[in-house]
């Protein structure tokens, strides 16, 4: 997750008609890398890494399909 900071306080930053991120207090948070190599070319201040994608046989979604398609009624 990335942190990022600037001078704005409060509100939310806009790039052709996208909201980009909210502020609070002087922070907000974002996920997405492009976002934040966006941010930092407008001059905001970004900290931190991306996160590790988790891997799809892992997934809970996947375990409850994979549980509920064994399941069958017999009738």
């Amino acid at each position: 997750m990335y942190k990022v900071t600037g001078g704005q306080r409060f509100g939310a930053v806009w790039d052709n008609g996208k909201c980009l991120a909210l502020f609070q207090k002087g922070v907000a948070y974002i996920k997405d890398t492009s976002t934040a190599e966006r941010l930092r070319e407008m001059g905001y201040t970004v900290e931190g890494e991306a996160e590790e994608a988790p891997k799809e046989k892992d997934s809970p979604m996947e375990v409850d399909q994979s549980a509920k398609m064994g399941k069958k009624k017999v009738g």
